[in-house]
């Protein structure tokens, strides 16, 4: 039931449980399982990896568009007779 509980939380309740002082090694222990499971239901994600992905996909765009620009300035002079 607790399991429940944890997973409906939302991603803030994991930072503040990693930061959280534990006196016994029990209660250290069930947090580091809470904590992993955060990770594989990926409620707990690397800040520093995603903004960096997303910065990659965003150079790649922006670099496809002037791409695209370039080609639609392309334009063909008719001949004089």
């Amino acid at each position: 039931m607790i399991k429940w509980f944890i997973d409906n939380l939302n991603p803030p309740y994991y930072e503040k449980m990693i930061s959280a002082q534990v006196t016994y090694f029990t209660s250290l222990n069930s947090i580091g399982e809470y904590i992993d499971e955060g990770i594989k239901s990926k409620k707990i994600v690397d800040t520093e990896a995603l903004s960096s992905l997303i910065e990659q996909q965003v150079k790649k765009v922006t670099s496809s568009k002037a791409k695209e620009a370039d080609i639609h300035m392309v334009n063909k002079v008719p001949k004089k007779p």
